[in-house]
C-alpha cells in the first residue's frame, strides 16, 4: 500500500512523497527522479521493491511535482539556479531523516536516482559511508554544480555501486566509465546499455533492467 507523505527541510521546504512499505520491511530505498519528472516516474521501481519486502521513498525534488511550497513562495526547477538544483541534497537529508523515523537507519537504506538524481544520490552516499548500495541511473559528471567524480572517490567498502548508461547518451557513458574508475570499492558494477535512452526511460526501453535493478538491491540490503 502507498502512502502520499510530507517532510520539511532544514530550509523550510515541504518536500512530497510517496512511501510504500511492505510489513515487516527491514530496509528501504530511496529514490530520486530526473529532470523533468517527478516521484511517479519511479512507480514501477518501488512496486517490485515492495514484492521483495523492501519498503521504499520516492520524493518530487524541489521544485517538481508537488514539491513547491516554501513558506510563502511558490518553487519552479525551470527558474532554478545551480545553487537552487545544489540545494535538493537538502531535500534528501530530510527524506532521510524521515525514514529514520520509521524505523530504517542510514545502514538500512539503499538509494537510487536517475539524470540530476543520480549525481544527488553518489553526492549523498560519498558523504554517508553508512549507506550500503547507490543505483544510478545515467549520471553526468556535473549536473547544475552537483559533481560526481569527487563523490565517487568517498565510497568506501562495504558500500555497493551500480552505474547504468545507455549507449546514445554518450555524456552519460563517459561519466558513468570514469566514476566507476573512480570509485575504490570492491562491489562496483557499470551496465552499458545499447540505444536505451536516459534515466528511467531505460526501463521502458530494456524490460529486464528493471529486473536487474531491483534484484542488485535485494542482494546487498539484507
Amino acid at each position: 500500500m502507498s502512502e502520499r507523505v510530507i517532510m520539511m527541510t532544514d530550509d523550510g521546504v515541504e518536500i512530497v512523497g510517496t512511501f510504500v512499505a511492505p510489513v515487516h520491511a527491514t530496509h528501504a530505498v530511496l529514490c530520486l527522479h530526473m529532470m523533468p519528472a517527478d516521484r511517479a516516474s519511479w512507480h514501477a521501481v518501488q512496486t517490485m521493491l515492495a514484492e521483495h519486502g523492501i519498503a521504499s521513498l520516492a520524493i518530487d525534488l524541489r521544485g517538481h511535482g508537488e514539491s513547491v511550497r516554501m513558506a510563502e513562495r511558490r518553487l519552479d526547477y525551470l527558474l532554478f539556479g545551480e545553487i537552487e538544483h545544489q540545494e535538493s541534497r537538502l531535500d534528501l537529508l530530510a527524506a532521510s531523516a524521515w525514514l529514520r523515523t520509521c524505523g530504517f537507519s542510514t545502514d538500512r537504506l539503499g538509494v537510487i536516482g536517475a539524470s540530476i538524481g543520480a549525481n544527488l544520490a553518489l553526492q549523498f552516499a560519498g558523504e554517508e559511508s553508512r549507506i550500503p548500495a547507490v543505483a544510478l541511473l545515467s549520471p553526468g559528471e556535473n549536473y547544475r554544480g552537483i559533481f560526481t567524480l569527487p563523490a565517487a572517490a568517498r565510497l568506501r567498502d562495504p558500500q555497493a555501486l551500480l552505474v547504468v548508461a545507455s549507449s546514445d547518451d554518450e555524456a552519460s557513458c563517459v561519466a558513468s566509465r570514469e566514476l566507476v574508475e573512480q570509485a575504490r570499492i570492491a562491489d562496483k558494477t557499470l551496465l552499458l546499455l545499447e540505444n536505451a535512452g536516459h534515466g528511467t526511460r531505460m526501463f521502458d526501453a530494456k524490460g529486464d533492467l528493471l529486473t536487474n535493478v531491483v534484484d542488485w538491491f535485494v542482494e546487498r540490503l539484507k
